[in-house]
């Protein structure tokens, strides 16, 4: 659905009158509320765990010779700290392993800050990642470098008509429901708000089981002298 569906789904909901798209951006008193419900309950889905799936979304960083520190995507929610890797030519392919701050500031800072030399440039054997959002490599680049990475993204809230959430159309039910529970909340018609939080919230129990919760693979560790974790840098949750 996108966004004037879900808006009037809502409004259906609550029989009061639906928008159209000739009249929504003149909405008024509970269509206007509606709308910003809308996008409300779609941030708060959004936020209820770190990584769905749906939020899942590639980056690149293009180096650049003598600069170790690059912003990422803006918006994201968290990176996959496992994902980078780099390519330098066609399919010459390199993965970026992931490295705490405080080990690179330990073992690589002061090797890769020497204004007196070039000789600490290179192909780049690790990543990092900055207090201040920004992903850093190691050594630092010695030329142009295409570097891939996952992330997630976060709620980027709609306002045409035809815009759509990333969340799947058969899950779309629950922001439906927490919109309800919003408006309830509005009317402060606690029971009927406590009867759609109930339901908000079995809904997305409902998606943690389908997306989240089921073993997609075992990962092998023959031949690997350690598993390589799962690790996340989440911005913020």
């Amino acid at each position: 659905m996108n966004y004037l569906q879900l808006s009037n789904a809502v409004l259906r909901s609550l029989n009061e009158v639906e928008l159209t798209s000739a009249n929504f951006a003149s909405s008024r008193g509970v269509q206007t509320a509606v709308k910003d419900f809308i996008n409300r309950s779609i941030n708060d889905i959004y936020t209820a765990e770190l990584e769905w799936p749906f939020l899942h979304a590639d980056g690149t960083i293009t180096t650049v010779a003598g600069t170790a520190e690059y912003a990422l995507v803006s918006g994201y929610k968290s990176v996959d700290v496992n994902s980078f890797y780099l390519i330098e030519s066609g399919t010459d392919i390199k993965i970026l392993p992931y490295i705490p701050y405080v080990q690179f500031a330990h073992q690589f800072r002061e090797r890769d800050l020497d204004p007196t030399t070039t000789s600490n440039r290179g192909k780049p054997d690790y990543a990092y990642l900055t207090n201040d959002d920004k992903v850093g490599f190691t050594p630092i680049p010695d030329k142009e470098y295409t570097v891939y990475y996952e992330y997630y993204q976060t709620h980027t809230d709609l306002s045409s008509t035809t815009d759509e959430p990333l969340l799947p159309a058969r899950y779309q039910d629950t922001v439906v429901a927490r919109s309800e529970y919003y408006v309830h909340q509005l009317r402060s018609d606690l029971q009927a708000a406590s009867l759609k939080n109930g339901e908000y919230s079995a809904r997305i129990q409902r998606m943690r089981i389908d997306l989240i919760n089921k073993p997609d693979y075992v990962r092998s560790t023959v031949g690997a002298s350690s598993p390589r974790a799962s690790i996340r840098h989440p911005k913020y949750f």
